[in-house]
Order: C-alpha cells, then structure tokens, then sequence
C-alpha cells in the first residue's frame, strides 16, 4: 500500500464560517510504478454551483487553493497540459510532476487552501450555527492500487469512501471556550483545557461511571479551557496509520466521559480506551446524557465478542443534522432532533 504523512494547520472563523489551513504532505510511493502525475480529493468542490453530485446539498461553494508546491516548485492552474501545473475537476485535483516520482521514493507537496463551511444539510458534517462537524477538509490523497491504479472516482455526495493510511500531525485553532475532539490524541491538553477539565479527564479514565468534563456551569462560568489573550486556543492532535482525519467543535457542549476496558485476563485489565461524549444541554430531551455509557457498553461488547478495540478513543458527538450517523476514525457523528 502507498502511504502519507500529513502536517496540517486550520482556523475557523465562526463569524465567516470559514476554514482555512494550509500543510505539507509526504507521499511515499512504495509501488513499482513510476508516476508522473499524482491526484488529490478536493471533497469540498461537492458544494460547488456546477458539481457533479446525486444529492441535494448546499451549493456555496468549493474549496480554493491559494498555493500549490512540489518539491519546492510552485505550480500554477494555469500551466499547458503538458507542463507541471495541476488541474482541477470536479474533486479531483491532478497534479503534473515537476519531475516523475520514482518507485520506493517520496514526494513533498505544501498546500495552502480555504473555503466556507456548509450548512447543516451538508452530507456527513457542516455547521448549524452552534455545532461545527468538519469532514473532507483538506487535500487528501487518491488511492493508488495495484488493480486499478489511480482511483480517481469523483465525490457526488452519496456513497462510500476509498481512503488510504496515514499519520498526522493537525493544529486546528479556535476561539477561547470551545470544546473540541477529534481523530487522534491530543498532545497537548495544558495548553487548550483549564485545570480542571484536565482533573476531570483524568478521572474519567480509570473511572467505572461517567464523569461530566464540562457541565452547564463550566461553560457559564467560562473554565471548562485556557484562557488567551489572543482568543484563540490552537488544538495539537496526532494520529497514526489511520484512513482520514476529522473534528468536531461547539462553544455550547458539554463533555461526559468515562473508560471501556478493551482487553482483559484473569481480572486484570489489559487496556482501555477513553470513551466521550459531546452534546448541546437540550440533548438530555434525546438520551444525550446516557450516551457516554451507551457507547462504553458498545465499545467493551465488540471488544470482547471481536477483538480489542485498538484506538486510544472514541467519541459520540451531537453534530448537525446532515450528519446522520457518520463514522469516522475513532469519532461519530450522529445528527440529534430534541
């Protein structure tokens, strides 16, 4: 299998409701292949007035890429056919090589890019106003196989995904006050949560019932993160060998959480995962407030009737209603009607 390693940065503004970012991509090609072109998802040009798409969505807009460099050249849209550039169509960018990339070597590719998050009709994520689910939010390589090669089908809304693996490294910055999670583990807790919060998680992590993280009177209070004087908290994330990366914000959740044990013998546990939920207050009218341990019992049920759940986390979030239910890596979205 090909592989990749992302470095990514992102900031929403909530008042814009937009993202921008920008990061580095390492694509490794372990085929045997030459490849003189590489091709990268642009998931967001869904949401583009002349998409391609076998849904309704909202039509606001794609994704625009401000830079594209490879291999410390920058390249253009604009470049001929037969010149190194890259082309958009639809959601797939190609991309034409400044120079061909060799079998068992790497390529480096730098991006920079923004667009204006979706609405909550948005298939599998967008924005209400008050909870953010951001999917498909960064340029993500195609999958190269040994079948087919290039699977450079394009994102009509409806459908399944074909992904390959990766580590990242993710910042995403928000405002002081919003609660997050995400893909991954975050590295850097006393930087984003206020003492607190970080006592409570830590509790909830040996715990065997559910610890509230952040109540109704965190938030009203304003301790449940750090201060700064900025206003801004900027969130350190890594995952490892996984097929994609999202997140989820609000600054109305509240935040439950407690352990499931994934593997044990003899009375003693072998390892456990963190188990969060996130929701509005007026979720309760819909069971939010059981979900923690819902998700406990799934998470340790398949454990045992499976095998070990083998992430750090998983989380349950209230997200908005294009959600539906949507998994990711080692977070769910589920659309809530109180």
């Amino acid at each position: 299998q090909q592989y990749a390693r992302y470095r990514l940065e992102a900031e929403l503004n909530p008042v814009l409701k937009r993202i921008t970012g920008r990061g580095r991509v390492v694509y490794f090609n372990r085929s045997p292949d030459t490849l003189p072109v590489v091709y990268v998802q642009a998931y967001q040009n869904l949401f583009r007035p002349d998409a391609k798409r076998n849904q309704q969505t909202p039509r606001l807009g794609g994704i625009d890429f401000d830079k594209v460099v490879v291999g410390g050249k920058a390249l253009s849209d604009l470049a001929k056919a037969d010149e190194p550039g890259y082309t958009v169509n639809g959601t797939i960018m190609e991309i034409r090589l400044p120079a061909p990339l060799l079998p068992r070597d790497s390529l480096v590719m730098d991006f920079q890019w923004q667009f204006r998050v979706q609405s909550e009709t948005a298939p599998r994520g967008g924005q209400d106003g008050e909870v953010w689910f951001i999917s498909y939010w960064y340029p993500q390589m195609v999958v190269y196989d040994d079948v087919n090669g290039w699977q450079t089908d394009q994102y009509l809304g409806r459908g399944e995904f074909y992904m390959g693996y990766a580590d990242y490294d993710v910042k995403i910055t928000l405002p002081v006050g919003w609660v997050m999670d995400a893909t991954g583990t975050l590295e850097n807790p006393a930087d984003v949560l206020s003492p607190q919060t970080r006592a409570r998680l830590d509790s909830a992590r040996t715990a065997t019932g559910i610890v509230h993280v952040v109540t109704e009177q965190d938030k009203a209070d304003s301790v449940a993160t750090a201060s700064s004087a900025s206003g801004k908290l900027t969130w350190h994330w890594t995952a490892r060998d996984v097929r994609d990366f999202d997140w989820g914000t609000s600054p109305r959740y509240l935040w439950d959480a407690t352990r499931a044990v994934t593997d044990s013998a003899n009375g003693q546990v072998l390892s456990s995962s963190l188990i969060s939920t996130f929701y509005r207050p007026e979720g309760v009218r819909s069971y939010w407030d059981e979900a923690a341990r819902y998700a406990r019992h799934s998470v340790w049920f398949y454990s045992r009737k499976l095998w070990p759940y083998p992430y750090p986390h998983m989380t349950a979030m209230d997200g908005p209603d294009g959600c539906g239910g949507m998994e990711f890596p080692m977070l769910t979205c589920i659309s809530g009607t109180y």
